[in-house]
């Protein structure tokens, strides 16, 4: 089983955000599209041909929340630069889902952009994982999946 059959999130789906935008624009975002994370992108958007696209973090609620609660409602005008998650764990829509699994787990995450040649092409999230595990999976696979996830 790999990404391709269980992402969630094609391009089109994905929101992204400029690492100059303040939180309180991507808390609007995240809570405007009922999602949990924001990939942020330098260069014009990743989602965008060109030259442009890189991906430079993640920004998820939980950074949003741990912002606000270290320096209070001030955190929102704070740029997204300063919060996001920077060592951003990619993988692509061939990689193993176990593998993807184990990752989640060890990172503590729960959401993953999907890259194909260093551009953004979905996102996969251990919901989609779990939507596809219940569809589709034989007991064999759920079981190995809630070995790995039950800790994300």
């Amino acid at each position: 089983m790999n990404v391709a059959k269980v992402r969630g999130r094609s391009l089109a789906e994905v929101k992204t955000v400029d690492p100059a935008a303040s939180l309180g624009v991507a808390a609007a975002a995240l809570a405007g599209h009922d999602i949990g994370l924001l990939v942020v992108c330098d260069g014009g958007g990743c989602n965008t041909g060109g030259t442009g696209g890189k991906i430079t973090g993640v920004l998820s609620e939980r950074d949003i929340v741990r912002a606000i609660g270290g320096d209070g409602s001030g955190a929102l005008d704070s740029p997204v630069s300063a919060v996001m998650t920077e060592d951003v764990q990619t993988c692509g829509s061939a990689d193993d889902i176990d593998g993807v699994m184990t990752r989640m787990a060890r990172g503590g995450f729960r959401h993953m952009p999907v890259v194909k040649d260093g551009r953004l092409t979905g996102m996969v999230s251990a919901s989609d994982i779990i939507r596809y595990l219940q569809l589709h999976a034989t007991d064999q696979d759920r079981a190995l999946f809630w070995s790995k996830v039950i800790w994300v």
